[in-house]
């Protein structure tokens, strides 16, 4: 058995999570997502390649909300051998090789780990020798969903399960490269807290980081990131944007029927927003924006909806009907019970879903801090 037993010690030096002097109380939940915090994003789901240039693809974007705080280790067990190679376990380290021939038959070395829906997770190996390169397969026991990384050199390797994982995941290390195999002296597994946006499709699907100023650019055709945070009876959206096209969602989510919970340019191109039975024909402000970087928050507390730009209020009224709960947000389109509609053309700079009122002066603070986003 390979006990798990690797400190995480080389997490991303990230800014200060939730600007604490602006939004800093005890029990917020929501996410956080800063493109212009480089090393938050990832050009794959995995969390394998950092984005490093502009132009380039972002599957993973770390929530900064909780700090990017580790959780304990879930440690792997029941590792076991294929019938194609050799295998060893000595303290907390484990040494696999193919020794038989065929070019389909895998060797491998397996364990079993348990996750939680939702939540993303922090794979952590350190790999002391190779004698062929091989593969890291993380498979998902029952829905057959899998995700290959492969090990090249020595070192210690990063990876990030997504939160579409659910219960048992299998944990390999497999190759089908006769002698090929290695030694992982140490594994670590631990939940990374917050709500993670991902878009685990490997093309087309994924928005582009780029600069002048530091943003997400989404196409307006299939561009989206997910995250598993569903909205609150009461609660917050903000977003820093930049839309080319009218009626077009930046982040939100709604179900079946109203329970609108979500931020967008409404037809004529100004600041609208969806929430409960309303959408942007009533909750919206009066200037077209397309086209100008605008800090939008809306607030609803199941009694009253307030809809501001720039720091100021430009709409408020009686809240119709209650948001959904149950129908997690997407970054860059509506996630409309489950269908994916009105995909977001443009730029967006930052974004924040709250479980809870924002007060006006946050919001005018918020836009402060936003405002260099241009």
């Amino acid at each position: 058995m390979l006990a798990v037993g690797l400190g995480v010690t080389s997490l991303p030096v990230l800014a200060a999570p939730w600007f604490p002097r602006l939004l800093s109380r005890a029990g917020d939940q929501g996410p956080l997502l800063d493109p212009a915090d480089l090393p938050s994003l990832f050009q794959d789901a995995a969390g394998t390649t950092p984005v490093t240039a502009p132009g380039q693809s972002v599957g993973l974007v770390l929530d900064k909300s909780k700090g990017l705080v580790l959780g304990p280790e879930t440690q792997a067990s029941g590792w076991t051998n294929s019938n194609f190679g050799v295998f060893s376990t000595s303290g907390i380290a484990v040494t696999f090789q193919k020794t038989v021939a065929g070019g389909t038959d895998q060797a491998y070395s397996g364990a079993v780990f348990s996750v939680v829906a939702g939540k993303l997770y922090e794979i952590t190996l350190n790999v002391t020798s190779i004698t062929a390169p091989f593969a890291v397969c993380l498979a998902h026991i029952t829905n057959s969903r899998s995700l290959l990384v492969d090990v090249t050199s020595v070192g210690v390797k990063k990876i990030y399960l997504s939160p579409q994982f659910t219960q048992t995941v299998n944990l390999n290390f497999r190759t089908t490269t006769l002698n090929g195999g290695g030694t992982v002296s140490s594994a670590s597994v631990r939940e990374l807290t917050g709500f993670h946006a991902t878009q685990s499709a490997s093309s087309g699907f994924r928005p582009a980081y780029q600069t002048t100023p530091q943003r997400l650019n989404f196409d307006g055709s299939d561009d989206r990131l997910n995250f598993a945070y569903n909205p609150t009876a009461s609660g917050s959206l903000a977003v820093r944007i930049n839309g080319a096209t009218a009626s077009r969602v930046a982040i939100g989510s709604q179900g079946a029927t109203d329970g609108r919970c979500f931020l967008a340019l409404a037809s004529d191109g100004s600041l609208g927003a969806g929430i409960g039975a309303q959408s942007t024909a009533t909750i919206k402000g009066s200037t077209d924006i397309r086209g100008t970087w605008t800090t939008g928050v809306v607030t609803w507390d199941g009694t009253t909806v307030r809809l501001y730009q720039n720091g100021t209020e430009v709409y408020s009224g009686a809240q119709s009907g209650a948001v959904n709960t149950t129908v997690p947000m997407d970054l860059g389109c509506l996630n409309n019970n489950g269908t994916r509609a009105a995909f977001w053309s443009g730029g967006i700079g930052a974004a924040i879903a709250l479980g809870r009122v924002m007060t006006p002066t946050e919001v005018s603070s918020l836009h402060q801090l936003w405002s260099n986003i241009a």
